[in-house]
C-alpha cells in the first residue's frame, strides 16, 4: 500500500473550502489501495473526526520528517502556493518541505493549486520547488500559463472542488434570499457600510451572512459584520456554514445560497455556483478572478462603486451549467493523471 503525505499544512485552519478540496481528493481515491498523512499547526481532534482515513500529526520539524521518511508520495494538494503579497509564510513551509523531500529521496507532486498576485510567479523560491515536482496540475489557467513559462511539468486542471459539488449537489439558491460571502485578506473594505445600505435595492425577503472562515480574522466574514452598524446587523442573519461534527455531504446540502450573491471567497463564489445563484465576484486577488471566469460571472474591482456594484448585482446572469461541468471533468481528469503517474491504483 502506498502512502501519501499531504504537504499542505493549511487544513484545520477554519476555511472550510480547504475541506472542499481534501474531501473531493478523498472521494476520488476511496477505492484505491493508500493511506494518507498530515502535518498541521492547528486542533487536529476535529480533522480526525471528520477524516479519520488520514494520520493527522501536529506540525513540528520532527513529525514533518518522519511523516516524510515514511510516505511514498509527496503531494502538495489545492490551496495557492503562489502567494507572497500577504505574507511569505507559504513559501517558507514549501522551501522546508522540498528540501526534507530532497534530502529523503521522496517525489514531489502539486495538484489543484493556483495563485493569488502576480508577482509571485515569478518567485525564483517558488519557481525552484516546482520545478523539483515530478507534475504539477493547476486549478486556474492563469497559473497554468504562467507555469508553462517557467517550463516545468505543468498540466491544466481545475479546482478538485467541482467534482465535490458534482457528486453532492449543494442546496438550490433560495428565491429572494440575498447572501454575502466577503473576505478581505486582512484588510477593511472602504465601502462596506455604503455597499451593504445599496444592496437593499434589490428589495430581498432574506439576508444572509455567509461565514466560510471560521476564525475571526481581520478583513474576514466575523469581523466585518462587526463593523456593521446596529441598524445593518439586525437585517443579516450570520450563518457559519461548516460544523465540523457533519459530513461534508451534510454541508454541502445545507449550502446557504440565496437568488443573489455579493462574494470575495473563491470556494463561495464556486458552491453557490453549483447552486444556481446570480453572482457578482469582487476581485480581490487573482484566484477570485479566476473563479468568476470558471463560472461564467462578473467581475468587478473591489475599488467600484456601490451603484456598478447593484447594477451587476441586478443584472447578473445565471452560472454557465457547461463550464461548471467542464471544470468538475477537468478535476476528475486531473486526479486520474496523478494517480497514473504517480503508479496509485
Amino acid at each position: 500500500m502506498k502512502r501519501i503525505h499531504i504537504g499542505h499544512h493549511f487544513f484545520g485552519s477554519g476555511n472550510l473550502g480547504d475541506d472542499f478540496v481534501l474531501s473531493a481528493f478523498l472521494e476520488a481515491l476511496i477505492d484505491t489501495k493508500v493511506s494518507f498523512s498530515c502535518c498541521v499547526p492547528y486542533n487536529i481532534e476535529p480533522l480526525r473526526l471528520r477524516y479519520p482515513q488520514i494520520d493527522w500529526m501536529p506540525y513540528t520539524y520532527e513529525y514533518r520528517q518522519n511523516a516524510i521518511k515514511n510516505c511514498d508520495i509527496w503531494l502538495g494538494l489545492g490551496g495557492s502556493p503562489f502567494q507572497s503579497s500577504v505574507s511569505p509564510w507559504f513559501i517558507k513551509h514549501l522551501s522546508e518541505e522540498t528540501a526534507l523531500c530532497s534530502a529523503l529521496k521522496k517525489k514531489l507532486y502539486f495538484l489543484g493549486i493556483g495563485g493569488q498576485d502576480l508577482e509571485a510567479y515569478t518567485n525564483q523560491d517558488l519557481i525552484d520547488i516546482m520545478s523539483q515536482s515530478e507534475g504539477i496540475w493547476t486549478r486556474d489557467m492563469t497559473t497554468f500559463e504562467a507555469l508553462q513559462k517557467q517550463k516545468v511539468n505543468v498540466r491544466l486542471g481545475a479546482d478538485l472542488s467541482h467534482l465535490l459539488f458534482d457528486i453532492y449537489s449543494p442546496a438550490k439558491a433560495v428565491p429572494g434570499r440575498l447572501t454575502t460571502a466577503l473576505n478581505f485578506d486582512y484588510k477593511n473594505w472602504p465601502i462596506l457600510a455604503e455597499t451593504i445600505d445599496t444592496l437593499e435595492l434589490l428589495k430581498p425577503n432574506e439576508r444572509v451572512w455567509m461565514v466560510q472562515e471560521s476564525r475571526e480574522i481581520p478583513g474576514a466574514e466575523k469581523e466585518l459584520f462587526k463593523l456593521l452598524s446596529t441598524k445593518q446587523q439586525s437585517l443579516w442573519r450570520p450563518l457559519s456554514c461548516d460544523q465540523p461534527t457533519q459530513s461534508m455531504k451534510e454541508v454541502i446540502h445545507r449550502w446557504p445560497s440565496g437568488e443573489w450573491l455579493l462574494s470575495s471567497r473563491y470556494h463561495s463564489t464556486l458552491a453557490s455556483a453549483w447552486s444556481g445563484s446570480k453572482t457578482v465576484v469582487l476581485e480581490t486577488n487573482l484566484k477570485l478572478k479566476s473563479a468568476a471566469l470558471e463560472c461564467g460571472y462578473k467581475s468587478l474591482s473591489v475599488t467600484s462603486d456601490p451603484k456598478e456594484i447593484i447594477n451587476s448585482l441586478s443584472n447578473a446572469r445565471l452560472p454557465n451549467s457547461n463550464l461548471l461541468k467542464t471544470q468538475a471533468a477537468l478535476a476528475r481528469t486531473s486526479i486520474k493523471e496523478f494517480c497514473t503517474l504517480s503508479d496509485i491504483t
